[in-house]
């Protein structure tokens, strides 16, 4: 018996219409990318400029309607400035409690200013390096914080 993924896999032949199990998936997504583009108070013809998409297309995968394609899941990632990962279902269901508040937080971080984000990379940074003087910590992959 498969193992079902913990991170969502995008189904077969994006772009085309869904079928009755896929929409949920596609309706998942789509209320993502709607949802971002509202917190930073875009239009759909806003995201379609800077995701270089048609907006009754981006109207299409808003809706649930049709799979977006990795390309244009990763052109709208790049609009919005946050990862691809942002715009699949959430996973948190899947996360012990405090894995699944953390994972929350960091997606509310993803629609906050620069600012904002700065600060939190800071407090990040302070939790860090507690946790290496207590001697629990290892850097993240990629070497310590900044």
């Amino acid at each position: 018996m498969r193992a079902k993924p913990l991170i969502p896999v995008l189904p077969s032949s994006p772009g085309r219409r869904t079928r009755s199990g896929e929409r949920s998936f596609a309706l998942q997504i789509g209320s993502r990318i709607r949802e971002l583009r509202l917190l930073l108070g875009w239009s759909q013809r806003d995201l379609a400029a800077h995701a270089n998409l048609d907006t009754s297309q981006l109207s299409k995968y808003e809706g649930g309607t049709h799979k977006p394609p990795l390309g244009v899941l990763i052109r709208v990632a790049r609009a919005f400035g946050v990862l691809v990962d942002l715009l699949l279902p959430d996973v948190s269901e899947a996360l012990d409690p405090v894995n699944a508040r953390l994972l929350r937080r960091m997606r509310h971080l993803a629609g906050l200013g620069d600012g904002e984000k700065e600060i939190a990379i800071g407090l990040l940074e302070v939790v860090f390096a507690i946790d290496r003087l207590r001697g629990r910590g290892t850097p993240p992959r990629g070497g310590e914080p900044r």
